[in-house]
């Protein structure tokens, strides 16, 4: 018998990784093939409390597109996707799809809009 949804484990970084599989459209099932899990392994992360992902981080990390140390450190500072606006999400996707100088001018020209001018 599946876990009510109330028991999903509160650890910080199962809940980056699932986060950031919905904020970039990806499925679990997709993260377990790439990382050459069972589903129920990412099941007893999300419900048991199972941290046996320390040893798939750079698999997990490779397959969001992110580094290990972003999903391991400052866990504490992720946005929750729950509460994000259509079109900050919908920014996010078209944020992902653009080359590397297109993502620099955007940050530099959202950065000056929002009164934010540090260097990047």
């Amino acid at each position: 018998m599946r876990p009510a949804i109330n028991d999903l484990t509160n650890d910080p970084i199962v809940l980056k990784i699932m986060e950031l599989l919905k904020i970039q459209g990806k499925t679990e099932k997709d993260l377990t093939e790439h990382v050459g899990i069972a589903n129920t392994t990412f099941t007893k992360w999300k419900y048991k409390g199972v941290k046996s992902y320390r040893k798939y981080m750079d698999k997990i990390a490779e397959y969001l597109e992110v580094t290990p140390e972003y999903l391991t450190e400052g866990v504490d500072n992720y946005i929750n996707v729950s509460t994000m606006t259509t079109s900050e999400l919908r920014l996010i996707q078209l944020y992902r799809k653009m080359s590397k100088d297109a993502k620099e001018t955007l940050l530099r020209t959202a950065g000056h809009f929002a009164g934010d001018h540090q260097e990047r």
